[in-house]
């Protein structure tokens, strides 16, 4: 089993997906999906999706979501989570243990949205895993990936007014945190190039957390509506999208008969804002 760095601090790292910032960057990531995958009933895959607030959040919208994930006890959360949805909810989601990189076929296979949030920190080989995603989706399904953005690690420190830490950050592209977990965070360009290697072509990408993440910013629930639209609208736009505390792709897989796509045919990876205003 690939070594994986969730399973050796799953208990500090698993609280933050209960908090507001947790919250916020749930409703962002499920607005931009929901966008690309469309109202028809799709068929979900979710690697890495123990906590259980993806899978429900696309079950609500009408989709089947199988969720895998490597850690049995966040797959007990997800399913606490789930008993508390209505049955037409409940009977949408399925539930696997496993690390998404050995497949056995018992989760099935040509997805129509394939799903990997938060996953890569915490794996070594991110080159393995994104290929075993694209080859989860059926031709024309998409591949979702949410990663830290290690293009702009020092901000949280630097807000926090760490400032020696912030340097230290900046010169050598590792944040103290990251290191102590031995987490990774990785940059735009190279989750391009390892989507495109595995048959899936990034068709846009949008930032998140990049008011409410650095920083842990504790939301009020009377504020998490506007703080969710603000980070919204930020995440499509720059200079604000490229210094998020995270970043989220949607790529599209394509069919194996398919050549290498034309320079002039490509989507338009470093400027698609993903909405229009």
């Amino acid at each position: 089993m690939v070594a994986n760095a969730w399973l050796v601090h799953s208990d500090e790292l698993a609280g933050a997906y209960s908090e507001a910032v947790g919250t916020i960057r749930f409703e962002v990531v499920t607005r931009q999906l929901l966008m690309h995958v469309g109202p028809q009933p799709s068929r979900v895959i979710d690697i890495g999706g123990g906590y259980g607030l993806q899978a429900v959040l696309l079950a609500r919208a009408g989709h089947s979501v199988t969720i895998v994930d490597i850690d049995s006890r966040m797959l007990q959360i997800a399913q606490r989570r789930i008993e508390r949805e209505d049955p037409s909810v409940r009977d949408r989601i399925r539930l696997f243990r496993g690390d998404g990189l050995s497949p056995d076929g018992s989760y099935g296979s040509d997805f129509d949205l394939v799903c990997c949030h938060s996953v890569l920190p915490y794996i070594e080989d991110s080159a393995s895993l994104i290929r075993q995603l694209g080859g989860l989706a059926r031709p024309g399904g998409l591949v979702s990936v949410l990663y830290i953005n290690r293009d702009a690690i020092a901000m949280r420190s630097g807000l926090e007014g760490k400032w020696a830490e912030a340097t230290q950050t900046m010169i050598t592209g590792r944040e103290r945190a990251m290191d102590r977990m031995r987490l990774r965070a990785h940059q735009h360009d190279e989750v391009a190039e390892l989507l495109t290697a595995s048959s899936a072509e990034p068709l846009t990408w949008q930032g998140v957390g990049i008011f409410t993440d650095h920083n842990g910013v504790r939301s009020s629930d009377s504020q998490l509506d506007s703080a969710t639209e603000l980070e919204w609208l930020a995440g499509h736009r720059d200079p604000y999208r490229w210094v998020a505390r995270s970043m989220h792709v949607i790529a599209e897989r394509k069919p194996a008969e398919v050549g290498e796509v034309h320079d002039g045919e490509r989507a338009d990876w470093d400027s698609n804002p993903g909405h229009e205003d």
